[in-house]
């Protein structure tokens, strides 16, 4: 499947799991003044090697009993492959997702690369 399809496939199965995620078109231009203009979440400097994911969202996440017994929702970022993808630090940009993911990890968030429903929901935790 191309990364298209493997979206619509993920973004149906989330519904399915109450998790929210909405498409982050990032990325940057040159406005008519000449300046650089970065646009997106995490419209991130060359320098901090980082790129936002294609998909940010919400999972929400049921708090024991002893934990008040609520609902919050965990901050999710799903970077969209293609079926038989392969990540490579020889690609700077899938380098600079792997970052961003890490990032998201390492503050309680769920982040990763899906190239299926079932990678996705390793991701949330369903699977």
């Amino acid at each position: 499947m191309n990364e298209t399809a493997v979206s619509q496939h993920i973004i149906l199965d989330a519904a399915q799991h109450s998790v929210d995620l909405w498409r982050n078109n990032s990325g940057g231009f040159d406005d008519e003044g000449g300046r650089f203009v970065r646009y997106g979440l995490g419209a991130f400097t060359k320098e901090q090697q980082l790129a936002s994911s294609d998909y940010i969202g919400i999972t929400p996440i049921f708090i024991t009993p002893d934990m008040v017994g609520t609902f919050v929702g965990v901050f999710t970022a799903v970077e969209m492959k293609k079926t038989g993808w392969k990540f490579s630090t020889n690609d700077k940009t899938s380098l600079y997702q792997s970052n961003f993911i890490d990032m998201v990890l390492k503050r309680g968030g769920y982040a990763g690369f899906a190239q299926n429903i079932e990678e996705f929901r390793r991701i949330i935790k369903h699977g």
